[in-house]
């Protein structure tokens, strides 16, 4: 499993499949629904699936398995392409990330982290792998399968975006709140930020640095590009960022706007040691 690790010879073997071939306690939905992806995508130009259902972990032989709840997702294919606003391109490892964010803002489980996991995962791109954790401890798993492993289970793409979230773990914090729709009587403001970073410093975190600079009158950030380059100096990566302002009784001033740029630029480089290009 991509979620969980389960040796072979650890997996629960049912006494009399209804199905000769399916006759282990799965331990991860990713394979089956892997399965049914790459058959949808040789008639789609995309395929996006998720899956709810138990896993089922060992705890020890002859003691019965723990019985997890999870939720899994799968994307392949090519974005949409009749969308203006879409980036031409395969599904990848940020669009499968946008979906679990907007699945955790929807439960209201905050405080949740994006980070690089500390040792490799099985199956996973190395440098395409992230978990999400809450309150210090790992409930999930994004990754880009490696191309031999997608290639394996039938996939002519080259990226095969998976995730597997453990509901049980995150559940307990969540806080599903009503949120009634406004509309602002001023118009907002969206301003790009370009943050120069060093290589290995998280996105998230970069985030989170220009939402505390910000302050209450950022009420959107999006990342929409990534860039590497000679100019940027060896190990670094500049990030680009669409931040939008909004003052629910005034409409803000040129001034105003300087101020909240000087003092996100301080956070930046206090918290993750980054400035702004341009």
């Amino acid at each position: 499993g991509f979620l969980h690790l389960v040796p072979l010879d650890d997996l629960l073997r049912l006494r009399n499949p209804l199905q000769s071939d399916r006759a282990l306690l799965r331990p991860t939905l990713l394979p089956s629904l892997l399965s049914v992806v790459a058959e949808n995508l040789k008639h789609e130009p995309a395929v996006r699936m998720h899956e709810v259902a138990r896993v089922y972990l060992p705890r020890g032989r002859g003691e019965l398995p723990r019985e997890a709840n999870v939720v899994a997702l799968v994307m392949a294919g090519e974005r949409e392409r009749f969308d203006r606003f879409a980036v031409p391109g395969p599904l990848d490892l940020f669009d499968l990330k946008g979906a679990v964010e907007a699945l955790l803002g929807y439960l209201g489980a905050e405080g949740a982290t994006f980070a690089r996991p500390a040792t490799p995962v099985s199956g996973l791109h190395p440098g395409r792998t992230v978990e999400v954790s809450l309150d210090g401890a790992r409930v999930g798993l994004l990754g880009e399968l490696r191309p031999d492993v997608a290639a394996a289970v039938g996939f002519e793409t080259v990226r095969v975006a998976v995730a597997e979230i453990d509901l049980d773990a995150l559940l307990p914090a969540a806080r599903v709140v009503r949120r009634d729709a406004t509309v602002p009587r001023f118009l907002p403001v969206d301003q790009d930020f370009a943050v120069v970073v060093a290589e290995e410093t998280p996105a998230a975190e970069v985030e989170r640095a220009l939402r505390s600079g910000a302050g209450a009158l950022a009420t959107g950030v999006a990342l929409f590009d990534v860039f590497r380059g000679e100019q940027l100096g060896p190990g670094k990566k500049s990030l680009a960022y669409r931040v939008t302002f909004t003052a629910p009784d005034r409409a803000l001033t040129d001034a105003e706007l300087a101020k909240t740029r000087s003092r996100i630029e301080k956070v930046l480089s206090q918290r993750v040691a980054g400035s702004l290009r341009g």
